[in-house]
């Protein structure tokens, strides 16, 4: 009879260090900083009117689209 262990795939997981945790924060923040850039670039008229987004609002914007 086999025996299954309540933990089983936390075994499989690779441990989150310091190290991984650092470069995933300055992989996502290297993402906000692209993406509200981009959006702000956008002319008012074409943002607004064809994709729906306030240019002002690139930071929130950004966050959402990055951080969730």
């Amino acid at each position: 009879m086999p025996i299954f262990r309540v933990n089983e795939t936390r075994e499989q997981e690779a441990p989150m260090t310091a190290y991984t945790k650092l470069k995933t924060a300055l992989s996502q923040h290297a993402n906000y900083r692209r993406t509200r850039r981009a959006i702000a670039a956008l002319p008012p008229e074409l943002a607004i009117e064809d994709l729906g987004l306030n240019p002002y609002d690139a930071k929130s914007i950004a966050r959402r689209a990055v951080y969730g």
